[in-house]
């Protein structure tokens, strides 16, 4: 399985908050946040990654370089206006079904091969998306996903 690590955004909430280290170099319990989503896609089954962090910040990308990792990583280097053009970027190098996962992921050790599990029951799904019910965001994606589904008759 190939997975993908979108991590291209500007970190601008960041920004505004005060924080000044680029999001995937933010360290939890001494792991950078890219390196916690590279050993989750792994513990989840993934041979290859693809991941695609900004030009802004160099020592992300130095960082990736850098570091020697569990399988072969694809890096791509764009700074991109949002996380679906961060997908339509890295989308070349994930062949067949894939994982598709955010650089600031944080979850349980096995929540990831749970999921892919559960994905497995819908094989006619060209799609399955995992979402949490806590929102903290001024843009959240639970909201414009029900938008969709009721703009096109899902409600």
């Amino acid at each position: 399985m190939y997975a993908g690590i979108i991590a291209a955004g500007t970190g601008e909430r960041m920004l505004k908050g005060g924080v000044t280290i680029p999001k995937p170099l933010i360290q939890i319990n001494g792991v950078p946040l890219i390196a916690r989503a590279i050993f989750s896609a792994v513990e989840a089954g993934a041979e290859r990654v693809a991941v695609i962090v900004n030009d802004l910040y160099p020592q992300v990308a130095e960082y990736m370089r850098e570091t020697a990792w569990p399988v072969p990583l694809d890096l791509m280097v764009k700074t991109t206006p949002s996380s679906m053009e961060s997908l339509f970027t890295i989308a070349p190098l994930l062949k067949g079904s894939f994982l598709l996962l955010t650089v600031d992921l944080l979850c349980a050790p096995g929540v990831i091969q749970q999921f892919i599990q559960r994905a497995g029951e819908f094989p006619a799904a060209v799609g399955i998306l995992a979402l949490t019910d806590y929102v903290d965001d001024e843009k959240p994606l639970l909201e414009m996903l029900e938008e969709l589904l009721i703009r096109f008759g899902y409600d």
